[in-house]
């Protein structure tokens, strides 16, 4: 597959992904508005909020504990490596 068209098809992917997002938030408040009080819709808000930066605030840091973690289990890393898989992640 040639760059571009992989790049196109990345392209359209996305901008799909962020229009089905705009379609389910569009309707989705209404419904939970409909279950939920104004105040209860807050406190709901807040906590997706929260568990959206602590996911951000990761960085990445669960993908590379792991590859350091199958790294150091394979064999195939290099003496210095397996300390940081007996490191606790907190």
């Amino acid at each position: 597959m040639s760059r571009l068209k992989n790049f196109s098809r990345n392209v359209t992917t996305s901008y799909l992904q962020l229009g089905v997002n705009v379609i389910y938030s569009l309707v989705s408040v209404p419904l939970i508005l409909h279950w939920l009080s104004k105040s209860e819709f807050g406190l709901w808000m807040l906590l997706v909020q929260l568990m959206s930066y602590i996911a951000l605030v990761d960085l990445g840091m669960n993908s590379a504990l792991a590859r350091f973690w199958w790294i150091t289990r394979t064999g195939a890393a290099r003496a210095d490596t397996g300390r940081w898989s007996r490191r606790p992640c907190w």
